[in-house]
C-alpha cells in the first residue's frame, strides 16, 4: 500500500482528525467537565504517532506506573479478525484503575490539548462512578472505534502500545500497526459511519483531500 505523507504531514492530519472529532460529538450531550477525572487512569493505549504529537508538550513524571493494561493486538488487527468472522485472542492483561500521573494537583489533565485519542473518546451521559464504565452513547462507541482505526491506518508504519510503555521505550510490548480493514459497526450504524468517514476523507490539507493521504475509498 502506498502512503502519501511524511511525519509532519501525518501530525497535521492527526490534528485535523482530533478537531473533526471534537466538532462531530459537539451535538451530543455529556456531563463531563473540568475536574471530572474518574476515567483518567493509566490504561492509555495509543500509537507512536500520537506519542510524537504530544511528546514536546509532555513532562514525564518522576514516578511512573508499573501496572497497566497492555493490548495483545492492535485495533485494526482485531477488526480484521471480526470481519473474517474470527474471534480475537483473549486479553492477557488486566485493566487498572490507578489514576493517571499526568493529572495536576487540581485534578486537571496537564496535556489536555495534546492528549491521545483514547482519552478524547472518554465521554459520559451520566456522572461516572468509581469502578464503573462511562455511560457512552452506543453510536459514539463505534464512532470512536472508527477514529482509532483511522489513526492506526495513518500510522501504519508505526506501533500501538500502552502510553507508558512508549514513554519508557519498553519495546517488547509494542504491537505493529495494521491498515484499515473495513467498518465493523453494526448494521444500524453503518450508513452513518460511512458518511462520517467520507466527510473526513473530503477534508483538505495542502490543497489535497485526505483521501489522497489515506489512500482509502469508502
Amino acid at each position: 500500500m502506498k502512503y502519501n505523507y511524511n511525519l509532519t504531514t501525518k501530525l497535521n492530519i492527526l490534528s485535523i482528525l482530533y478537531t473533526f472529532f471534537d466538532e462531530f460529538i459537539s451535538g451530543f450531550e455529556f456531563v463531563c467537565k473540568p475536574g471530572c477525572n474518574i476515567c483518567c487512569t493509566v490504561d492509555i493505549v495509543c500509537t507512536t504517532l500520537e506519542i510524537q504529537f504530544l511528546a514536546k508538550h509532555l513532562k514525564i513524571p518522576k514516578k511512573l506506573p508499573t501496572k497497566y493494561y497492555r493490548p495483545n493486538i492492535s485495533i485494526n488487527k482485531s477488526a480484521q479478525l471480526y470481519i473474517n468472522k474470527k474471534i480475537p485472542p483473549p486479553e492477557n492483561s488486566d485493566r487498572s484503575l490507578i489514576a493517571c500521573p499526568l493529572l495536576d494537583k487540581h485534578g486537571l489533565c496537564s496535556i489536555y490539548p495534546y492528549r491521545p485519542f483514547a482519552c478524547r473518546a472518554m465521554m459520559s451521559r451520566t456522572i461516572c462512578q468509581k469502578d464503573r464504565e462511562a455511560d457512552i452513547h452506543p453510536f459514539l462507541v463505534y464512532v470512536s472505534l472508527t477514529f482509532m482505526q483511522l489513526i492506526e491506518h495513518l500510522d501504519n508504519e508505526g506501533h500501538s502500545a500502552n502510553m507508558w510503555d512508549f514513554l519508557t521505550n519498553n519495546s517488547k510490548y509494542f504491537i505493529k500497526n495494521q491498515p484499515f480493514p473495513g467498518i465493523i459497526a453494526p448494521i444500524e450504524y453503518r450508513a452513518r459511519i460511512k458518511s462520517m468517514i467520507r466527510r473526513i476523507l473530503n477534508l483538505e490539507l495542502e490543497d489535497k483531500k485526505l483521501s489522497y493521504y489515506f489512500n482509502l475509498t469508502i
